[in-house]
């Protein structure tokens, strides 16, 4: 299965190697970020080059071509911390883990708000990106009698 943002190399070991943050790409995201290089600085940058022995193993590889920059596709909905105490960041940042700023100032997008010309609100992010994600991993992991999850950060 492949799409504009979701690449899935399926295997049949009972291996699913989640690779959520090595995206770049920001789609509908220009002139409402202060810099592209800001808006990829949390990318994992190169952990699909270090998994690229999975697929010949027989695991089944997922990757998305979008910066966790636009939507973080392997967090929770409802924007609880993964790591509770330590520095994070929402479903649809609008800050790096450091705390910098990522969109220039009244153009930060909020639930319902405008991102990338009216094609990217936090909801409409959500609803499109998120839903793919879990439902390639539920299908995955569903099929598999053992798994063992592995995720790229």
């Amino acid at each position: 299965m492949t799409t504009p943002w979701l690449t899935v190399t399926r295997g049949d070991a009972p291996l699913l190697v989640s690779i959520p943050h090595t995206g770049t790409e920001l789609p509908g995201l220009d002139g409402q970020i202060v810099s592209p290089w800001l808006a990829r600085r949390d990318t994992d940058w190169w952990i699909e080059k270090l998994y690229d022995f999975a697929a010949g193993l027989g695991a089944t590889v997922v990757r998305t071509a979008i910066s966790r920059t636009v939507i973080d596709v392997n967090r929770d909905p409802s924007g609880v911390s993964l790591y509770p105490g330590q520095a994070t960041t929402g479903l649809c940042p609008t800050e790096t883990f450091d705390g910098d700023p990522l969109y220039r100032d009244g153009l930060q997008p909020g639930e319902g708000a405008s991102r990338g010309g009216g094609r990217h609100g936090s909801t409409l992010t959500t609803q499109r990106f998120v839903p793919s994600w879990n439902a390639c991993a539920g299908a995955t992991i569903g099929s598999c009698s053992t798994t063992v999850i592995r995720s790229g950060r």
